[in-house]
């Protein structure tokens, strides 16, 4: 599978369970202007985050130690 496939199959578990969250907290607010406030809060905390997760770069073996 390529990385362009991933980033598909990984947005969509993330927008499933961005849209998991609205109707929790939906159902327990029941208020739509505050759902998707909470939701719209949660979401731009959290996909920033996993943004920067995505541009790390794999560490490659064991860091050798300075000698000094």
């Amino acid at each position: 599978m390529n990385l362009r496939a991933t980033n598909w199959i990984v947005g969509g578990v993330i927008a499933g369970c961005i849209n998991g969250l609205f109707w929790f907290v939906y159902n327990v607010s029941d208020s739509i202007l505050g759902s998707i406030g909470i939701t719209a809060a949660i979401t731009i905390g959290t996909l920033p985050f996993l943004y920067m997760l995505g541009k790390r770069t794999p560490h490659k073996g064991k860091r050798k130690r300075r000698k000094r």
